[in-house]
């Protein structure tokens, strides 16, 4: 019979695991995909219990969306074991994406504390300013802290560093540390939306860091897209491409400082565009547009390879996709 009583033991154990890992992946999911996130969701990340981590690393695995990615490697931040701390290495050192490797870096500092300094401390040197950023405001973070090694890593990096907006940005964060509504390093996760814009500031919505990205996308654009035969039929005029075709994209972004909320009109081919809504989250800008009479989501991703600032224009429901070069304010 004690064979029996231990494979029932067994089974009721497994049933029980399962439907705790289902419980962490529905809760996990809800925060994810929340386009408002609060202080208060700190808590509830880390109360999702000694399971949450194998189960937020496997959700990563299948998600395919990077925003999903992205907000799956932040909510890792919050535990602290060997496992996190490996998974996000590898997920800093494996990719590509920007947005990705960005994200571990500050989820590492916060899960590893001291012992991810030797790690970030690579990627103060990488040529992507984005990234020299993400791993010196980790680093920042341990330095607040109350860490003398990150202090001296970071004092030595500020020496070095070249780009003005990194420089200015880790001084106002560095001055912010301790007043009321700040605190982004710390648990924070936007900027709060009752502070006031600077001078030449455009203010992020809540929710989205204080990164400058509101210069990166402020402006005017133009490129080409690749649009679909029905195009044609539908907004604008000539003969239509057998299967898919090239259209001409005027775009100019404006961003609204009070509500942090982005406007923008221009033409895609001859059919008018027009941005209806936008909220940026670190390196996209997505929303509503209409196009023509028509109303369509849409993601504007900045990219920038050798020195040259683009969007990645992306239209899913239109299966439109182009790329656009910046032509200044």
């Amino acid at each position: 019979m004690v064979i029996p009583l231990l494979a029932a033991l067994t089974a009721l154990s497994s049933a029980a695991l399962a439907a705790d890992a289902s419980q962490i992946q529905a809760t996990v999911t809800a925060l994810i995909t929340n386009r408002h996130p609060s202080p208060e969701d700190v808590g509830v990340w880390k109360g999702l219990g000694p399971q949450a981590p194998a189960v937020i690393m496997d959700m990563y695995r299948q998600a395919r969306d990077i925003e999903a990615r992205e907000r799956l490697l932040q909510g890792l931040g919050w535990y602290d074991s060997p496992e996190v701390a490996d998974f996000l290495k590898q997920a800093a050192a494996g990719t590509d994406e920007g947005v990705i490797r960005n994200a571990s870096l500050g989820a590492l500092g916060r899960s590893a504390g001291e012992g991810a300094l030797d790690f970030e401390a690579g990627f103060l040197n990488h040529a992507d300013p984005d990234t020299r950023f993400a791993a010196a405001e980790a680093v920042l973070a341990l330095e607040l802290g109350g860490s003398d090694r990150a202090k001296a890593l970071l004092a030595d990096y500020e020496s070095r560093e070249r780009t003005g907006w990194i420089k200015r940005r880790i001084e106002k964060d560095r001055e912010r540390d301790g007043e009321p509504g700040g605190g982004a390093l710390v648990g924070n996760p936007g900027t709060p939306a009752e502070r006031v814009a600077e001078p030449g500031e455009a203010l992020l919505p809540s929710g989205v860091s204080g990164h400058p990205l509101a210069e990166r996308f402020a402006g005017k654009w133009v490129g080409q897209a690749v649009v679909p035969a029905e195009f044609w039929s539908r907004w604008s005029k000539g003969a239509a491409p057998k299967d898919l075709g090239t259209a001409p994209v005027e775009l100019e972004l404006l961003n609204e400082h009070v509500s942090g909320a982005w406007k923008g009109k221009g033409t895609l081919g001859k059919a008018t565009l027009e941005i209806q809504e936008g909220r940026l989250n670190r390196d996209s800008l997505s929303g509503s547009l209409k196009v023509g009479a028509e109303v369509f989501s849409y993601e504007a991703r900045w990219r920038q390879r050798e020195g040259i600032s683009f969007l990645e224009l992306e239209i899913p429901r239109l299966a439109t996709w182009g790329v656009l070069r910046s032509k200044g304010r």
